[in-house]
């Protein structure tokens, strides 16, 4: 199955972006590996939050400075980007 990947910039200066990698099958997608929101310091794409499945649970990866991160599952984080069709 064929992975791809998705950007979406979010400012006109192309400097925050939400980037989204997802597996296809006759174009469908099967399963979205994550939904990450990403922004530019000093000539290099930086992760600040992420969505994803990874552990086993959905839960959302909150990256802290020095490239520590901070995990945090939720029901309200799936119920809201379910109610809110994100």
């Amino acid at each position: 199955m064929p992975e791809k990947e998705f950007i979406h910039f979010l400012s006109l200066d192309l400097e925050d972006r939400i980037r989204c990698v997802f597996e296809t099958k006759s174009g469908r997608v099967l399963k979205i590996g994550g939904v990450q929101y990403e922004t530019l310091i000093h000539n290099e794409w930086t992760p600040v939050v992420r969505y994803d499945t990874a552990h086993g649970f959905f839960h959302r990866d909150v990256f802290l400075r020095r490239g520590k991160k901070r995990i945090k599952a939720g029901w309200r984080i799936f119920m809201f980007l379910v109610l809110n069709q994100v």
